[in-house]
């Protein structure tokens, strides 16, 4: 499996926070077809589907659901690390 990257896990969360691709994209400030890309890519990265996609929107499957937690979690201590690291900056 390749690296996951914060970005993708990001924009995965917001649509799965969103139930919507366009819903995401627009707070995200990006392309719809870009967001789709990279959650296709993350889904064929995990070999998983994540996301049942219907006329009203996306929801998350069950494995879905497990990596948007995971998700959650990585983006929390990433923010935990980059608030420190500005932190032991300003100190020097």
């Amino acid at each position: 499996m390749r690296n996951l990257d914060l970005t993708t896990l990001r924009l995965f969360v917001a649509v799965c926070d969103l139930g919507s691709i366009a819903r995401a994209a627009e707070q995200e400030n990006t392309a719809p077809s870009a967001i789709s890309k990279r959650i296709a890519q993350l889904e064929d990265a995990l070999d998983a589907s994540l996301l049942v996609r219907g006329r009203r929107g996306v929801q998350p499957t069950r494995a879905g659901s497990v990596l948007v937690e995971h998700a959650r979690s990585m983006l929390f201590t990433a923010g935990r690390i980059d608030r420190s690291e500005e932190h032991t900056s300003e100190l020097q």
